[in-house]
């Protein structure tokens, strides 16, 4: 974790990757997005089973561990939504080229946080 989130404590601890400890920390962090998250998982399992491979279920395991690691500190939330309004809004390419960078930096940020 980088220094800017040292002081902050967060809001959970980062759930394990599983469904059980994942739609705990969607129902603690954003309530409504638990829609989308059951879709997910409902999809990824039929998907795996539909393929006979378990790659469906890791892609849905790492994008839901990425929105926990991401929103359970609120600072890194707001950091991460003031950036995606950057990305949607500027018109400067400069300016949102910096804002993509900066998002890419703090999803490498949290894959280090979430894989050690």
């Amino acid at each position: 974790m980088n220094s800017a989130h040292a002081a902050e404590e967060p809001l959970i601890e980062q759930p394990v990757a599983t469904p059980d400890s994942l739609r705990s920390a969607v129902a603690a962090l954003e309530p409504a997005r638990l829609g989308e998250f059951l879709s997910d998982l409902t999809a990824a399992k039929a998907d795996s089973v539909k393929t006979s491979s378990m790659r469906p279920m890791l892609a849905f395991y790492a994008k839901w561990s990425q929105f926990a690691a991401l929103h359970r500190f609120p600072k890194r939330r707001e950091r991460l939504r003031r950036l995606e309004r950057t990305v949607a809004e500027e018109a400067d390419p400069v300016k949102n080229r910096a804002a993509i960078r900066e998002i890419s930096l703090l999803l490498a940020e949290v894959e280090r946080e979430i894989n050690g």
